[in-house]
């Protein structure tokens, strides 16, 4: 484990300015992965107390069906969702709801029924 991984962990663990409690609860009772939890930590790191608490209850949820969101699209919700919460929202707002560019094998572009992603 890379120290950055750890240093990003330990930080999740101690919670000192208190955003990690709902992550902490939600990985107590096994309804977030480790991975995850420490990534809503570390994104949220510049947005507020109730703005941090905000974003986790989001991204906890589920989808309307039961089921648990799939990787991709929990880092698209969590980049909105930063976006949404953060003062400054033009800039992030725009490079959070870009459309992700697909790549295929050696890097060539995704055709997408007619037009390039």
């Amino acid at each position: 484990m890379s120290e950055f991984e750890l240093t990003r962990r330990l930080e999740l663990a101690q919670d000192v300015d208190g955003r990690g409690s709902v992550l902490l609860c939600a990985l107590a009772v096994g309804e977030v992965s480790l991975e995850r939890a420490v990534r809503i930590h570390d994104q949220t790191r510049a947005l507020g107390s109730e703005q941090a608490r905000a974003v986790t209850v989001r991204l906890l949820a589920r989808n309307e069906d039961g089921s648990v969101r799939s990787h991709r699209q929990f880092l698209r919700e969590l980049r909105r969702q930063v976006a949404l919460h953060t003062a400054n929202r033009s800039k992030t707002m725009e490079r959070a709801l870009r459309p992700e560019r697909l790549r295929g094998h050696r890097g060539r572009r995704l055709w997408d029924g007619g037009r390039h992603r």
